[in-house]
């Protein structure tokens, strides 16, 4: 391995971590005002129930790093309760068309929640350059770090989440290609090393827009029912780019540069009909079903602006029927024991 490889590894990362970075959204110019109609408006939300057991505890496969803000980690917590404990069936054509979306037999609480555990697992912050990422080589029992870039996570502050462990995945699977004797990356996490040898190795990077107050329906109870809709959305949304293989060229549902409208030219859209603003758009519609008593009518009108954003994103290129994409994961690579191995940090560009 050369040092040079590692430069270019770096900003191969931060170019691929664009094309899977989520968010961008325009909610806070195109949203309802909550001024408008306030005779409309319903009592506020409450909370739901959570005291009853769920089949699947979500939180205890769930990894979050201690950079995550602790409030943070406390509404995503309330929002994995909330997904184990929430049936999306909800009697409508929206019922059949989410579960061929996401391939399930039914949309039980249950279900779902074996769906996402098995895409996201891993929790980290924006904060980047304080993660250690290291290669891994197998024959030769060592661990080489890379420098560690100085610069957040790329894009904007409306970016709301990355699958930043796929684009770990994919620079695995470029190093495999030019040195044999590299296996792949690793993300250091509360002092223990995600392996990246599966496109499924979960690391979500949380973006600076996920619980941005300006961002969402409820600005003052940021554990609102309306507010864990739209996250759970964007879990989902997430959750989707862990899928697909590079022989069908569907390997991680990279997004595709908008047309036209207010994300054109920009990597905002999908040219297919089972991506992630699909999966986003379908999870939003069932939760407005499903919303009831727990959302004022200025929140549910919030969440269906949402939706049809969600909607106009998916757009297939002109004169071109909207594709399903194959969302077939590909074969991991052997998981290797790195508990003995060397630690070599690489400093500079020039090896020193």
């Amino acid at each position: 391995m050369t040092v040079m490889c590692v430069k270019r590894a770096s900003l191969a990362w931060l170019i691929g971590l664009q094309l899977v970075a989520c968010g961008s959204s325009p909610l806070g110019k195109d949203a309802p005002s909550p001024t408008e109609n306030p005779e409309t408006l319903l009592p506020a939300p409450r909370d739901i129930d959570e005291s009853q057991p769920a089949l699947v505890n979500l939180e205890s496969f769930m990894i979050f790093d201690s950079l995550v803000p602790s409030n943070s980690k406390t509404l995503l917590k309330q929002d994995l309760r909330r997904i184990e404990r929430t049936s999306l069936e909800t009697g409508t054509d929206n019922d059949i068309a989410l579960k061929e979306l996401l391939t399930l037999p039914d949309l039980k609480a249950e279900t779902l929640s074996n769906w996402l555990k098995e895409r996201v697992k891993v929790m980290i912050s924006d904060k980047l350059s304080l993660y250690r990422i290291s290669l891994v080589r197998q024959n030769e029992r060592r661990l080489f770090v890379f420098p560690q870039e100085q610069d957040s996570a790329p894009g904007d502050k409306n970016v709301l989440a990355t699958m930043y462990g796929m684009a770990l995945y994919v620079e695995s699977k470029r190093f495999r290609g030019l040195d044999t004797r590299n296996s792949y990356l690793a993300i250091e996490v509360n002092n223990q090393w995600v392996h990246a040898n599966t496109q499924r190795n979960g690391v979500m990077m949380i973006g600076p827009a996920l619980f941005d107050p300006r961002l969402q329906p409820d600005k003052s109870n940021g554990g609102a029912y309306a507010n864990s809709a739209l996250r759970i959305a964007t879990l989902f949304h997430e959750a989707r780019h862990a899928d697909g293989n590079a022989v069908s060229m569907s390997l991680g549902f990279g997004h595709a540069i908008c047309p036209s409208g207010d994300y054109k030219g920009r990597p905002a859209c999908d040219a297919n009909a089972n991506g992630p603003y699909s999966v986003s758009y379908r999870m939003l519609k069932a939760y407005i079903e499903r919303c009831g008593s727990f959302c004022s009518e200025y929140e549910r009108r919030f969440l269906e602006t949402a939706m049809l954003d969600n909607l106009s994103r998916v757009v297939p290129p002109q004169g071109i029927t909207s594709l399903e994409l194959d969302t077939k994961p590909e074969s991991d690579f052997p998981k290797v024991d790195i508990t003995s191995f060397q630690l070599i940090l690489l400093r500079s560009s020039n090896g020193t």
